[in-house]
């Protein structure tokens, strides 16, 4: 009887420890989405990985229990890269944009990939 009664209070508290880290790596992810879609000019992604990985920076952590979420931004090579380019490239080049379409009354000429964020160089249609 005694050892029936250790067995079943061992099962128990490894099911409430697993459905506590369960639920903190649950909440860490939504509050990660939750503050990414307010603050889409800086957040690209949440990640559980620390570093993001590559081409990302991780600019704010979600620590509450034992599984941390990152908030996500995509290095700037690509978007440095584009608007060098379309500096060059002006006038055909009017801007450069994160959205492959550029936007209503722009179209893609040419797109900036790799690490990071995608940045387009759009021309006027």
């Amino acid at each position: 009887m005694k050892k029936t009664l250790i067995f079943c209070m061992s099962v128990l508290t490894v099911t409430f420890l697993f459905i506590t880290a369960f639920e903190s790596y649950a909440d860490n992810k939504s509050l990660c989405n939750e503050w990414c879609d307010q603050h889409k000019e800086l957040c690209d992604k949440c990640s559980d990985h620390a570093g993001c990985g590559t081409g990302y920076n991780s600019i704010v952590t979600f620590k509450h229990g034992p599984d941390h979420w990152h908030a996500c931004a995509g290095l700037e090579r690509n978007k440095e890269a584009c608007e060098g380019w379309c500096n060059e490239h002006k006038p055909q080049c009017a801007k450069c944009d994160d959205n492959i379409g550029c936007g209503t009354g722009y179209k893609r000429i040419m797109s900036f990939t790799g690490k990071g964020k995608n940045w387009h160089a759009c021309e006027k249609r």
